[in-house]
């Protein structure tokens, strides 16, 4: 009955191990960024419309950015060799919604801006693929 316990006790520390190993966390390591869904961007998005303290910034290429991005948004590539130098010729006290296609660029875009010295950033997960599939406006 004992090696019962102990073996059904093992088993259960076992899977709540390997349950929380396989969970993406949402939370970034800066306490500058805070990741949101697409659903919440939306809401900060219009919450702000008239704050000229918020920055709506995407991070993807030139030619994605003219295909269609969130309405007012500013480009600024993640992959060009100057993004770092852009960037950092930007207001750090301002607050970034920062989004790229699908969530990784951005996430790293936030990253590299919150090592800069950006004080607050919104990290859009899911993009604006998620972004334009929710209806959300755009331009072009």
């Amino acid at each position: 009955m004992k090696n019962s316990i102990r073996a059904l006790l093992s088993i259960a520390i076992a899977a709540v191990a390997v349950s929380a190993c396989n969970q993406q966390s949402l939370v970034s390591p800066h306490p500058a960024i805070t990741n949101i869904s697409v659903a919440d961007a939306y809401k900060l998005y219009n919450e702000n419309l008239t704050n000229m303290s918020f920055i709506v910034l995407d991070v993807r290429k030139p030619d994605e950015f003219s295909g269609g991005h969130i309405t007012g948004a500013v480009n600024l590539n993640y992959q060009d060799p100057l993004f770092q130098q852009n960037a950092a010729a930007l207001d750090k006290s301002k607050v970034y919604l920062v989004y790229c296609k699908a969530g990784t660029r951005s996430a790293k875009a936030s990253e590299a801006m919150a090592n800069m010295g950006f004080k607050k950033i919104y990290n859009m997960t899911g993009g604006f693929d998620s972004w334009s599939a929710s209806g959300y406006p755009s331009e072009k």
